[in-house]
């Protein structure tokens, strides 16, 4: 990752790590938008090609997260599975869920691509 992309990552964990302590919901609006004008114009400045690269290794890495999750998850339930409740399992389907979203543009990407192909 360049400098940029680096500096765009941690402005996103700033973000994260602040937003829900601001409890005036007009100031919070303007630090997102904020927040966000500065990380479009950040990427602004990356070339398209580093560009995917960096989106690919963020999405490989958020994927990753909810796995580990996931799998956390059902390893708990594992360890005592008389104690698995409702909540339980609606979390680890929702790590599920969020797996799905991540890799669905890229199924879809690569049926576009199989298409164009036989064409």
């Amino acid at each position: 990752m360049s400098i940029i992309t680096e500096s765009h990552n941690e402005l996103q964990n700033i973000y994260l790590r602040v937003i829900d302590e601001i409890e005036d919901k007009e100031e919070k609006g303007i630090i997102h938008c904020l927040f966000q004008d500065l990380s479009d114009k950040l990427l602004d400045n990356v070339t398209e090609e580093e560009l995917n690269k960096y989106h690919n290794f963020m999405m490989s890495k958020k994927i990753l997260e909810e796995v580990r999750e996931a799998s956390i998850s059902i390893a708990c339930c594992l360890d005592e599975p008389s104690d698995v409740s409702k909540k339980d399992l609606e979390h680890i389907q929702e790590q599920i869920t969020k797996i799905e979203s991540y890799l669905t543009p890229f199924y879809l990407e690569e049926l576009e691509m199989r298409s164009e192909k036989k064409k």
